[in-house]
């Protein structure tokens, strides 16, 4: 997850955000991990590449980055989930 300008990443950030998908979707929609990041990996047309995220979240190498606009999004999604399981 990207966070607006305006906000940051407080551990509060992702226990409201866990409230407002409870409340407008329902409790089965409440995600176990929520991951803030800096910058999500793009294409350069500025679509998310979601294969790369699911990649480098299981743990897999994430293909042809080739399009990819800023590769070092990638790092900051293995950073964010090594921090996510270090916590536990």
């Amino acid at each position: 997850m990207v966070l607006k300008d305006q906000y940051s990443a407080k551990k509060d950030v992702a226990a409201k955000i866990r409230r407002f998908i409870r409340a407008t979707l329902g409790p089965i929609y409440v995600p176990d991990e929520i991951h803030i990041v800096s910058y999500l990996p793009r294409t350069r047309s500025g679509k998310i590449m979601r294969r790369v995220v699911k990649a480098v979240a299981v743990g897999e190498i994430p293909g042809d980055i080739i399009t990819l606009e800023n590769s070092a999004s990638i790092e900051e999604i293995r950073a964010a989930i090594d921090r996510f399981t270090k916590e536990k």
